[in-house]
């Protein structure tokens, strides 16, 4: 058994139908005063009433009649204060009752416990139902006992009231048998259901038979969040266990198929989160079943996970291996997480302006809310706060309406923000007032916003550093006017994906460090706007090499601007979803592209301020395919490496012309105005299959190809049949600048 909390959360285990024998019944002393006695266990209480739907039978048990209510309430006097767990035995044929029991007395104690009874199908089979007193007080007390369901009719037969005393241990034992196995930590107790059959070992339930039940009995002082696992080992056949949890207004089913194997010793894990269960008394019963009878496992490692659900009314404290759900937090308190993990739940509710900090400088606490609770929370200290699940667009952070002693108070914790699995839109109104100088992490399925309205001082300014990982992260900037500026470093792995989202009419300038990311940066334009983002690299820096930069707006004028006359390095630089003319990359000095990665790139290269932009193709391993028909730039076009396809069908120049370096390549079947050099080692691919009539397709160069030194056409289709011949490569304007021949090995034609 592993607890998570160092609070009082009190959790026992059983197993087999109960009886419990009461450690504190025979000092009762109750109350005689009818002339028919109820018989608890060995001392006697008497009735006040039974009214309403009860008789009291000669064998000593009350007997619900058909009313929609049965209610019949004791007398009783306690000894001894303290924690006490109540049992009381039930039977019904057919249907499940509502039990409650409410006792009240000295000191104004006033405490109702409430269970579900599911049948247990026989009026005479009994199961045990049990409710949790805690602080009961010493001497004369009312307890009540009423009884709904099953309409209007019979509401079941009762007895065997038993109070047994608590000691108080993180958890306790109540035991039939005398035989014990071994959980995770403790002792519990079997016993055999019918015809069933449990063999008991040192530490664990073996050699079970279709039918068998292992039951446990857990009881809690307070809110607890409960996740059960065990082992199960399985030989040659598959087997089920039914597992049914039921009490305090509870009744939850979960089943296992076991896996099986060829021997007994392999075994596997199971777990079950069963939620927060109410404070008071419950009951898992496993029962086992496989198809035909026989043989239904072996059992082991039972483990109780219990994690306190905590009302926070005061300033707060975690202890170390603390719970990791907040079940309600009052206003204006501070809770200090001390170095621990908290997370809370999208039940959790705030009812003022909390504040949240971690005062251990040398250990990171990780903050998790899930379902947008958070509006009005503040955050400081060595502090990661996580926001994820299902809350609305302004759930998370606070805005210009929400304002403490004339400001919205700033969240100043350090150890950045994590943005992960969110169901929907967040609105971040300002990084630096909700979000700290931490670093911002895109965890996955997040998608964050900066809206229109009700931004904070400092919006149009993001300095937090960025690190992405895994995909579909979106960052949006919803502003009118203006310009946007991401000045921190972006970081990230080779999965992570993030796009730069741009609406209405901002300009988004991205001025930090990006050298570092190795993910996909997206840039898209929500609306026909004709503004830019812009890529304005810190000196000395190269640029994004090791990333991707890809162009994902089917807007009009999606615009990315390098800004400074220096050479940037892009890893790749594609496009998705966007027409051909509707996408601009400026720049006024080299773009080096393609180290990474290939793609296609749809947009069209324009000169920046009047000043040349140049491109170079580099990558031996990739190849890049241009499908833009709007080129204007001034500067040079030059293959380095790897390939290049002009895939344009509207002829374009690429700058002052295209070189092609010795071992790289050019192919494709588009257009170019510009002239083309290839350099001594340039190679040319072919397009097409050479068939008998040796067809093929290469690119068309409206200027004329220059040869310097020797280059090389190749194929990449199969010549199939007929006689090699000699062809003349044409330029455009019909003149025979190259000529050549196939040779027969490696289709290749030689220039010379």
């Amino acid at each position: 058994m592993k607890t998570t909390r160092a609070l009082t959360t009190m959790l026992a285990a059983i197993c087999g139908v109960m009886t419990i024998e009461p450690t504190l019944a025979d000092s009762y002393e109750f109350a005689v005063g009818e002339a028919i006695p109820l018989y608890v266990n060995d001392a006697q209480a008497s009735y006040v009433s039974v009214n309403d739907g009860f008789t009291v039978s000669s064998s000593d048990k009350l007997d619900g009649q058909q009313k929609n209510t049965a209610t019949a309430t004791l007398s009783l006097t306690n000894p001894t204060a303290g924690d006490y767990l109540l049992s009381i035995s039930g039977a019904h044929n057919n249907a499940n009752m509502n039990l409650s029991v409410a006792v009240s007395g000295v000191g104004g104690y006033s405490k109702t416990a409430s269970t579900i009874m599911p049948s247990p199908g026989s009026w005479s089979t009994f199961r045990d139902n049990l409710f949790l007193f805690d602080n009961l007080p010493a001497g004369e007390l009312t307890l009540v006992l009423t009884v709904t369901g099953n309409g209007g009719g019979w509401k079941g037969h009762y007895k065997d009231f038993t109070f047994k005393a608590l000691d108080g241990n993180a958890f306790n034992l109540l035991t039939q048998d005398s035989e014990p196995f071994t959980t995770a930590e403790g002792t519990a107790y079997v016993s055999t259901s019918g015809n069933s059959e449990i063999k008991r070992g040192s530490n664990s339930i073996g050699s079970t038979k279709s039918g068998a039940k292992m039951s446990f009995v857990l009881y809690c002082l307070e809110d607890t969040k409960l996740v059960f696992s065990y082992s199960a080992s399985m030989k040659d056949a598959s087997a089920t266990v039914s597992w049914k949890l039921n009490g305090e207004n509870c009744n939850q089913s979960a089943s296992d198929t076991l896996e099986y194997s060829a021997d007994w010793d392999t075994y596997n894990e199971y777990e079950h989160d069963f939620g927060i269960l109410k404070a008071g008394v419950y009951i898992l019963t496993g029962t086992t079943s496989r198809s035909g009878g026989g043989w239904s496992g072996n059992y082991k490692d039972f483990t109780f996970d219990i994690v306190s659900v905590v009302d926070i009314t005061g300033d707060y404290t975690l202890a170390d291996g603390v719970e990791t759900i907040v079940n309600s937090v009052a206003d204006g308190v501070m809770i200090d997480l001390h170095g621990n993990d908290l997370e809370i739940s999208s039940a959790c509710t705030f009812e003022g302006k909390a504040i949240f900090t971690n005062s251990v400088d040398a250990t990171l606490a990780n903050l998790t809310i899930s379902g947008g609770n958070n509006k009005n929370l503040t955050f400081g200290g060595n502090l990661r706060y996580v926001v994820t699940g299902a809350g609305g667009p302004s759930a998370y952070f606070r805005d210009s309406n929400d304002v403490i002693d004339g400001e919205v108070a700033p969240n100043t914790h350090t150890g950045g923000t994590v943005f992960r699995d969110l169901t929907s839109d967040v609105r971040v109104y300002s990084f630096a007032t909700n979000c700290g100088p931490g670093t911002l992490v895109f965890a996955g399925n997040a998608s964050v916003t900066i809206p229109s309205q009700y931004t904070l001082p400092g919006f149009e300014s993001v300095e937090n550093a960025i690190f992405v990982s895994n995909a579909n992260n979106r960052l949006a900037f919803d502003r009118s006017g203006g310009t946007f500026t991401l000045s921190g470093a972006l970081n990230g792995d080779s999965d992570a994906a993030l796009t730069i989202s741009i609406g209405h009419n901002p300009n988004v300038a991205l001025t930090g460090e990006l050298s570092a990311y190795e993910g996909t940066l997206g840039i898209k334009h929500s609306t026909d706007n004709g503004y830019y983002a812009m890529i304005t690299k810190p000196d000395e820096s190269t640029g994004m090499p090791n990333g991707t930069i890809m162009m994902c707006s089917t807007a009009a004028n999606n615009k990315l601007q390098f800004t400074k006359a220096e050479t940037y390095e892009l890893g790749a630089l594609v496009t998705e979803g966007v027409v051909a003319t509707n996408a601009y990359v400026y720049g006024k000095s080299l773009l080096k592209v393609g180290a990474k990665a290939g793609g296609t790139f749809a947009g069209n290269f324009r000169d920046l301020d009047s000043t040349a932009l140049s491109i170079e193709k580099v990558g031996a391993d990739t190849t890049w395919t241009l499908t833009g028909t709007n080129h204007n730039f001034s500067g040079t076009f030059t293959v380095t490496g790897g390939t290049v396809v002009f895939a344009n069908e509207i002829a374009t120049a690429y700058g002052s012309g295209v070189t092609v370096k010795s071992g790289a390549y050019i192919a494709g079947t588009g257009v170019v105005s510009s002239p083309v050099t290839l350099e001594d080692g340039a190679k040319v691919k072919l397009t097409g299959t050479l068939d008998a009539e040796q067809t093929y397709s290469l690119i068309t160069v409206a200027s004329g190809v220059a040869v310097s030194g020797k280059a090389e056409v190749e194929t990449d289709g199969t010549y199939t049949s007929g006689t090699w011949r000699t062809k003349w490569v044409t330029n455009q304007d019909g003149s025979k600048t190259l000529t050549g021949y196939f040779a027969k090995k490696g289709l290749i034609i030689t220039f010379h």
